[in-house]
């Protein structure tokens, strides 16, 4: 049975105000699905489309 691992996922956010720095965690399965999963919550939490969000960064996280 795979596991899921936990990851960092940085990067920004485009705001009315301006670029938003970012970083959170996101139990995934792998790393790719750790990104599309910042995504869609950061997507939905700030009600931003993915053309603005940028992740500059994501690693799993070293226990």
């Amino acid at each position: 049975m795979t596991q899921e691992k936990t990851f960092s996922v940085k990067g920004s956010l485009k705001t009315k105000k301006g670029m938003q720095l970012f970083s959170t965690r996101v139990k995934a399965l792998s790393e790719r699905s750790a990104v599309e999963k910042a995504f869609s919550t950061l997507g939905s939490r700030h009600r931003l489309k993915r053309t603005n969000i940028t992740i500059t960064h994501s690693e799993e996280d070293k226990k």
